[in-house]
């Protein structure tokens, strides 16, 4: 077994479903950007197609979104088949054992105007003084 781990950004929303006996299963595809240019000086990017299980998959199918920025950890299953034009193409396929989202939370935004709130005398609290 091939272990891998790594961050990247979603491409699309995940593809969540059940299996007959009604395990759950959520399939997504995280792109990773390399550290280093290519001879163009263009960085490229790989694509993992991630698929996870029961709880791991419910997680992923009711907070991940295109875009989100995740760290993935599972084992790496790569396999070759023959694409449209005829030629052999490589797919890496995780079975993630952990998905974390690395995404930070929109920060609030808008902050409640303090001159919307009014003075309140002790008297009308409803509890004692």
């Amino acid at each position: 077994m091939k272990f891998i781990s790594f961050t990247g950004h979603l491409t699309a929303d995940p593809t969540a479903r059940a299996t007959n006996n009604g395990t759950s299963v959520t399939s997504f595809t995280v792109g990773v950007t390399r550290s280093h240019k290519n001879q163009n000086g263009d960085r490229e990017s790989d694509f993992f197609r991630v698929t996870a299980w029961r709880q791991q998959a419910d997680f992923c199918s009711k907070y991940l979104t295109k875009g989100m920025k995740v760290f993935v950890r599972g084992e790496l299953q790569p396999s070759i088949f023959e694409g449209k034009d005829g030629k052999a193409r490589l797919s890496l396929d995780v079975q993630a054992d952990a998905v974390e989202i690395m995404t930070e939370k929109p920060k609030e935004q808008k902050r409640p105007d303090l001159d919307e709130f009014s003075d309140i005398s002790s008297d009308d609290l409803p509890f004692g003084r």
